[in-house]
């Protein structure tokens, strides 16, 4: 049920955002975190795409070395 719900609210957010951003075209930029006049990504956009993307790395090598320990 708990389950559910998270999906429920996880859809109605990515929906709000879409429709947000269809409407709006400075919330589109911001929500995409592009600087609006010259459209280039801004230095927060960049640290967390290299930050989600070096954690999902880090997780994976420690699962896996826990897999090799069992």
């Amino acid at each position: 049920m708990v389950r559910a719900v998270l999906r429920v609210a996880a859809l109605g957010s990515l929906i709000t955002v879409l429709i947000g951003t269809a409407t709006l075209p400075a919330l589109a930029d911001g929500a995409l975190g592009l600087n609006g006049p010259t459209g280039e990504p801004l230095p927060w956009t960049l640290a967390l795409l290299v930050g989600v993307g070096g954690a999902a790395f880090v997780v994976r090598a420690l699962l896996k070395l826990g897999r090799r320990k069992v």
